[in-house]
């Protein structure tokens, strides 16, 4: 088979990632890989009843490595056969994984996953084990398997008097089309000993955080890999008939691929380019803050910095209409970027939120080049410095999710994008954005007469239209700080943004974001469940 393109996650700055050779394979020959690969397993060798591994089920073809399982005769305990294949080297560590693999259509499991062997300390000895993917391509009991992925990290402790403690964390996602119908490519990222990150088909899934809970030994230890179809005690075995069933019968790997993280060095001409996509870095959300209170920001829940709400400049919008005291119900001097025009009947507060719609214009006839409309609130009041914070659901639909603060003055106009995002067009799904810009200003505040910006782009492993996301703005004479869910993913010298600012919070069109009207999602919301603001005492 042609190697299929296949998207990795955006490298750490200053990182690539590099094939490890050692962990990958096409499988474009005529028989399996020796130099890559044991045929049959040495760390397992006889699986579990009634399925047992047999060096016959292995076979490369077609450009698959396929996995046949089949009727085993004249054994008293096995009557299956299946296979499991194992890599010749063992020091996989943190990096990338995936393989492309399309699951047998019976009860049997199609599986990828690292595993180590036990570690002798004393008179203890403990394994380490993750599964990418466990699969099972028809269940005669319980759920389907087939429609969903099953990951896990197990850690097994065994004591000086051999009892074993076990610890698995894991986690699952739904797979379309179903994992025997169709291939997939089952990923992981093994990025720490405290982070394990899940990808189906190139996009994020879900995190496991695995736990060693036992002896605090960090999930870290080199380990080695495993393609291996087997039974399970919980699941009764396929039939004969199924057995003998070669349309059914068969796993397929189409590859498996390995990656590492190396540093780019200065005399490598990449190291001249920026990260896939323009990303500027990635954020990690592991050690993401856990709300405590609602007194202060997110990122400072023990108020370190002295915070003080202001109250005339935060809502938590729980009336039943728009405090007109702290908010223009409309854009007062800017009517929207074409084709979509800011109109008040868009903006609506419910159920302790304030929701902005698409196109609820009414029967008012829009401006020439306006085709739909949008939402857009503005504060009645400046403030320079302190802390802005907003909890959003962004629209899962062609429109720019705004949470940004401005001043247009004829000489002096800034700007700081708080939350720029379109998550709703499939190329930014995992996109986190943030900007600064300076329009104009007066020779005692930077004499600038022509516009720069400095926009900053990151990768997150989540879709942030899929749930509330809370941003944060730190500002101050020094420096700019943005926040998401209370973790700090920019700061930026404070060079130009000394102007009291306005809040914004709107829809809006945007081609840059690929942003232009779609009439088939119209029904997504923009919902804000809050705006807070707060000053350092003084």
């Amino acid at each position: 088979m042609p190697e299929v393109d296949n998207k990795l996650p955006p490298a750490p700055l200053g990182f690539k990632w590099v094939k490890n050779k050692k962990f990958s394979d096409e499988f474009n020959g005529t028989e399996l890989d020796t130099n890559i690969w044991h045929q049959r397993s040495p760390f397992w060798k006889h699986g579990r009843p009634p399925a047992t591994f047999r060096d016959y089920s292995v076979s490369v073809k077609d450009g698959y490595m396929q996995i046949k399982n089949s009727v085993l005769t004249g054994d008293n305990k096995y009557n299956i056969a299946g296979g499991a294949v194992a890599s010749k080297a063992m020091d996989a560590h943190y990096g990338y994984y995936e393989c492309r693999m399309k699951a047998s259509s019976i009860s049997m499991s199609s599986t990828f996953w690292l595993k180590n062997l036990p570690q002798k300390e004393g008179c203890t000895h403990n394994r380490q084990e993750l599964d990418i993917v466990e699969v099972v391509g028809k269940r005669k009991t319980g759920h389907d398997f087939n429609h969903i992925l099953h990951a896990n990290s197990h850690y097994l402790y065994f004591d000086c008097d051999g009892e074993k403690q076990s610890k698995s964390v894991g986690g699952n996602c739904p797979i379309t089309p179903a994992a025997n119908e169709a291939f997939h490519t089952y990923g992981c990222w093994w990025k720490d000993a405290n982070t394990l990150l899940f990808y189906v088909d190139g996009e994020y899934r879900f995190t496991i955080h695995p736990s060693t809970q036992f002896n605090n030994k960090p999930f870290s230890r080199p380990m080695y890999m495993h393609m291996v179809t087997e039974t399970y005690n919980w699941e009764s075995p396929p039939t004969p008939e199924e057995l003998n069933n070669d349309k059914i019968n068969t796993t397929y790997y189409d590859w498996v691929r390995a990656y590492k993280l190396v540093p780019i060095t200065k005399t490598n001409s990449e190291g001249l380019t920026k990260p896939k996509k323009f990303y500027k870095d990635s954020v990690d959300f592991s050690n993401a803050p856990k709300r405590i209170n609602h007194k202060y920001p997110l990122s400072d829940q023990k108020n370190k910095k002295k915070w003080k709400m202001l109250k005339d400049y935060s809502d938590e919008f729980n009336d039943d209409t728009l405090d007109i005291s702290k908010w223009y119900p409309n854009n007062p001097g800017w009517k929207g970027r074409a084709p979509t025009y800011f109109h008040g009947s868009n903006v609506s507060l419910e159920g302790g939120e304030l929701i902005m719609q698409i196109n609820q214009h009414g029967d008012e006839t829009l401006p020439e080049g306006y085709t739909h409309s949008a939402g857009f609130i503005k504060s009645k009041k400046k403030i320079l410095y302190g802390y802005i914070e907003a909890r959003l659901k962004p629209n899962n639909s062609p429109w720019v999710t705004g949470f940004w603060m401005t001043n247009v003055s004829k000489d002096w106009w800034t700007e700081i994008d708080i939350c720029e995002n379109c998550p709703g067009v499939a190329d930014n799904r995992h996109d986190l954005n943030s900007n600064l810009h300076v329009f104009r200003a007066p020779k005692d505040k930077g004499d600038v007469k022509e516009h720069f910006s400095r926009n900053a782009k990151y990768y997150i492993p989540f879709e942030l239209q899929d749930d509330y996301h809370t941003w944060g703005l730190e500002w101050n004479k020094d420096y700019i700080r943005f926040y998401l869910d209370g973790v700090l993913f920019r700061e930026a010298p404070n060079t130009h943004w000394h102007q009291p600012l306005e809040i914004n919070l709107n829809n809006e069109s945007n081609k840059w974001f690929g942003a232009l009207p779609d009439d088939n999602r119209l029904d997504e919301l923009y919902k804000v469940d809050y705006v807070r603001v707060w000053q350092q005492k003084q």
